[in-house]
């Protein structure tokens, strides 16, 4: 295996894009891990990172039968961290970076997610780290270990892989306009049932998010193994 190299980049708000992660022999390159402007000045979150990608790279290894790992990853800054010894941005962006390190999401609070709209296969937008997520080693406790949260957050943003199912986000929309149950595989059949009457009846949307209501239940109706795409 290749060494893994880090570099440490002023964050600079630029129109170009970037080329977006890709695969470089065995080892993902191009990873960009952006620190967001609302995040105050702490080099300790830098090592966090660090110590969290070199712990995922084993993880990620092992997991894919020693073929794939994280080669190369680039930490960028806000502009107001003082430069101490940074490169200059070039492309990279914070709205560009697949993962970032931001404040705490109202509906999530230091939970790690991945902003994942498409069906089950469709890569991810980004997934979201906070600064207390990767400070408080409290939390790993409650959601494991960095290294492993980070890889089990990299299938849902590079492979489009769903939880078998998700509280927060029970259905959503396809490309094509359809209403999706949140799960993986979409093989996986079954009817949409309120829950909330006796006997069950059929489900309603919610007149804001035109998705089915939060007294809806999906029920599955084949129940043989499915495997994910």
């Amino acid at each position: 295996m290749d060494s893994r190299t880090v570099f440490v980049l002023l964050w600079m708000l630029l129109s170009y894009t970037s080329t977006g992660i890709k695969l470089d022999g065995n080892g993902y390159v191009d990873i960009v891990i952006a620190i967001s402007s609302n995040v105050p000045e702490d080099y300790m979150l830098i090592d966090k990172i660090k110590n969290m990608f070199t712990e995922g790279l084993f993880h990620l290894y092992l997991a894919l039968d020693k073929k794939v790992y994280f080669k190369e990853a680039t930490i960028l800054v806000p502009p107001h961290w003082s430069t101490k010894d940074f490169s200059r941005a070039r492309t990279e962006t914070f709205e560009k970076a697949k993962i970032r390190i931001d404040s705490p999401h109202p509906a999530y609070g230091d939970e790690p997610y991945t902003n994942q709209y498409g069906e089950c296969g469709a890569e991810g937008q980004y997934f979201h780290f906070t600064p207390n997520f990767l400070r408080d080693d409290k939390l790993i406790k409650l959601y494991g270990s960095r290294g492993k949260v980070l890889v089990h957050e990299w299938a849902h943003l590079r492979w489009g892989v769903y939880d078998e199912y998700s509280e927060k986000t029970p259905f959503y929309r396809s490309a094509s306009g359809k209403i999706e149950v949140t799960r993986c595989s979409k093989s996986i059949k079954g009817l949409l049932r309120d829950v909330s009457t006796e006997p069950f009846q059929l489900c309603h949307n919610d007149s804001r998010t035109l998705l089915p209501t939060d007294r809806c239940s999906f029920s599955p109706t084949n129940f043989k193994a499915q495997t994910a795409p």
